[in-house]
């Protein structure tokens, strides 16, 4: 495991925020050359993408402004996209906002932000953002805007809806009509404005999502390799095998495997190389354990973990364990324990955690005896544990179908194993 480079107490990494360039600013090595980020591996590319990269990737944005206030220093406008149904572009809704911190010498670092079912460009969100020193840039997936008072309203030239015809779980005659390719086009073309701005760091270009927005935070991750990180709140692949989107006529009906094929983020999180994190509610009603571990597994790159008990499917007003993450592996600021990944010996889970902060975290054996194949239906249950000389271990109860080592740094920030399911060969959902 790579060992923690700076020696700084979490709380100064938070309460800087702005912390990713203000507290450190680019990390540098003893020659004085800029560190890239950590974790970086060699990329592996899907061969029949279902978006033409090298076309996206080299495409100038093309950008309208629009006369809306969202806030000091958060300009809205729209960006040209995809073609829809025969039209030769969407103009997308989105919104951009600039730090008030001194520019770093290299930059800005900058995000994408990826909202869920129902919802839009979040003014909340991006300041947040903003806080913690990033470029940040917020886009509606669902053909919405915002109007004069906030409300999200219909965009006329913004692609696929929300429901309907090429919607997050239909699918389509046309594949590039469906919601789930302009929404990862959407991400690669902000991907695109961030790297045409002067004040940005464009090694330093990260994507988070919540809920649906985290499904196409996955999906992104198989395909855009510019960004240098991605964390997944809530959202995971699989989704074709979890009971709470399983409905009639979804998922391309009667053509399901091409759905999955095409369009879940299972295709495509074994190409992912980049560092990720995934964060959610253990028990989340939206997205299961179950499907959000299998896809963690596919992950290829270095996969961070905060899967808590005390979080609801919507608790994501501020995300400290994201920004942790982010400043961790962008700036190599130690903004985060490490935690190793669990063993077994004799009946007994341990995980090693390294860093000072870890000695200060309070720390909890999640686990579950349920048996139901949903695992939406598992009852958690926790039992507190200690870490002695930087392991923490507990005896595993016999009949546990399911657990991890959940850790408290902050009330609202937390860090997790990953979820070791004990019997592999059941058909959970």
């Amino acid at each position: 495991m790579k060992k923690i480079l700076a020696k700084m107490a979490v709380g100064l990494a938070l309460v800087c925020g702005v912390g990713v360039a203000g507290c450190g600013g680019s990390a540098s090595d003893d020659n004085g050359k800029d560190k890239l980020p950590l974790y970086q591996i060699a990329d592996v590319v899907k061969s029949d993408l279902l978006w033409d990269t090298e076309i996206i990737f080299s495409t100038e944005p093309e950008t309208q402004s629009m006369d809306l206030n969202l806030g000091e220093n958060i300009q809205a406008f729209k960006f040209k996209s995809a073609p829809y149904q025969g039209s030769s572009h969407t103009w997308v809704f989105a919104a951009v906002g600039v730090p008030t911190t001194a520019k770093p010498k290299d930059g800005y670092p900058a995000i994408v932000l990826a909202h869920g079912g129902g919802g839009s460009v979040a003014k909340r969100w991006m300041e947040y953002w903003m806080s913690q020193g990033y470029v940040t840039i917020a886009f509606d997936s669902f053909s919405n805007q915002l109007d004069a008072n906030g409300n999200r309203v219909a965009n006329p030239d913004g692609g696929p809806k929300e429901s309907g015809g090429g919607s997050n779980l239909d699918g389509v005659d046309n594949p590039t009509d469906a919601w789930i390719y302009h929404a990862v086009y959407g991400a690669m073309t902000c991907n695109n404005i961030l790297r045409a701005r002067t004040d940005v760091d464009k090694n330093r270009i990260v994507m988070t999502g919540n809920s649906w927005g985290g499904f196409v935070t996955c999906v992104t991750s198989g395909v855009d390799k510019r960004f240098a990180a991605f964390a997944s709140t809530n959202g995971s692949g699989f989704v074709y095998n979890d009971t709470t989107w399983q409905k009639d006529g979804i998922f391309g009906g009667s053509r399901k495997q091409e759905w999955i094929d095409l369009y879940d983020a299972s295709t495509y999180l074994p190409y992912a190389t980049k560092p990720m994190m995934f964060a959610s509610g253990v028990d989340d009603g939206w997205f299961s354990a179950y499907n959000r571990q299998a896809s963690a597994d596919l992950v290829k790159g270095k996969v961070f973990y905060s899967q808590r008990t005390n979080l609801t499917h919507a608790a994501w007003d501020k995300e400290e364990e994201i920004a942790a993450f982010f400043a961790h592996v962008l700036y190599g600021v130690d903004s985060l324990a490490l935690v190793g990944e669990l063993t077994e010996q004799d009946g007994v889970a341990s995980v090693v955690v390294e860093g000072e902060i870890a000695q200060a975290m309070g720390a909890k054996f999640v686990y579950t005896t349920s048996t139901d194949v949903d695992s939406h239906k598992w009852d958690w249950q926790s039992v507190d544990t200690e870490i002695v000389d930087g392991i923490c271990s507990y005896a595993i109860p016999d009949d546990a179908t399911a657990y991890l080592f959940e850790f408290e740094i902050t009330p609202n920030f937390g860090q997790s194993t990953e979820i070791v399911i004990v019997d592999k060969d059941t058909n959970w959902q």
